[in-house]
């Protein structure tokens, strides 16, 4: 599925996830057009009372200035079995990012984002985030820390048998970036 258009402001492809949906991807892409002219967004966006579960299905091209893919803004995010890769953000998480809220990745990948800042695959901002079974590979923080994740402020965090490798930072953590008092993560 290609999208051209933006679906509704802030720059978000499809309409904002309010409530519990579930996409069954068997497979499938969905993604922002290449083509010239084709506006900068992301692809989804979920706010407090959301919760969006995305099962086989890969995510690519989209473009923010957070949350190249994906921004969590206090809902709940659950990734399964997906692709999130070749998306970019102008700031935070090239891949994903998510304040306030919680994302598990379970037996996903997140690779090849570039953040503009920090978290080149995830940024997690006074939220949680589970990893299992996944990877976070080739992601970049242009200027910032943490090219596979940054975790920031009170991100309470548990990273269990997952790859973090080949990512670039700027400045702190290559891989994983943990910043911020109350930060606390168990690998």
């Amino acid at each position: 599925y290609t999208l051209t258009t933006i679906d509704n402001a802030p720059s978000n492809g499809l309409p904002a996830v309010v409530s519990a949906i579930t996409i069954e991807g068997n497979g499938a892409t969905i993604q922002r057009s290449g083509a010239a002219g084709t506006p900068d967004f992301r692809l989804f966006q979920v706010t407090p009372t959301g919760a969006l579960t995305l099962r086989n299905l890969e995510l690519r091209n989209g473009r923010a200035v957070t949350g190249g893919a994906l921004q969590n803004v206090a809902g709940t995010v659950a990734i399964q079995g997906s692709e999130i890769s070749a998306n970019a953000a102008g700031c935070d998480g090239g891949g994903i990012a998510s304040t306030g809220g919680t994302v598990m990745l379970e037996a996903s990948a997140i690779h090849d984002n570039t953040a503009g800042c920090s978290g080149g695959a995830i940024f997690v901002r006074d939220g949680g985030a589970t990893l299992v079974d996944s990877q976070l590979v080739a992601n970049v923080a242009s200027t910032g820390g943490g090219g596979g994740i940054m975790l920031f402020g009170s991100a309470i965090s548990l990273i269990v048998r997952t790859t973090i490798a080949g990512n670039t930072a700027v400045l702190d953590g290559g891989g994983l970036l943990a910043h911020g008092g109350a930060t606390r993560t168990t690998i």
